[in-house]
């Protein structure tokens, strides 16, 4: 499914996060409640020359009765963002896009 260019971003979380480290941010908005936790790990060297990381996610949306949870494993390329899923409610769908960023101050590897 592709996201259509006239899509409007609802929520957006960002946590800083070390390798091997967990992490975890909370937001509260409008009586919903974003949850985003997990671990990052370096993979190891790749043949293409991308920067990949594995990451062990686990998103909660979660309002009034109704919960949205999101649980994986997955590749992401750094600076790229894939889509993790979603769920339709009524005429429009709510997708979950992960993006990996590295600050750009970050040391050299």
């Amino acid at each position: 499914m592709e996201i259509p260019e006239d899509a409007k971003e609802i929520t957006s979380l960002q946590v800083l996060a070390e390798a091997k480290e967990p992490f975890e941010t909370v937001a509260v908005v409008n009586g919903t409640t974003y949850r985003l936790a997990g671990k990052l790990f370096r993979a190891s060297e790749t043949t293409d020359g991308k920067e990949y990381v594995r990451i062990e996610l686990n998103y909660l949306e979660s309002s009034g009765g109704s919960v949205m949870q999101i649980k994986s494993n997955v590749m992401v390329e750094v600076d790229n963002e894939v889509r993790m899923g979603g769920v339709f409610r009524g005429p429009t769908s709510v997708g979950l896009i992960l993006s990996l960023k590295q600050p750009d101050d970050a040391p050299a590897r």
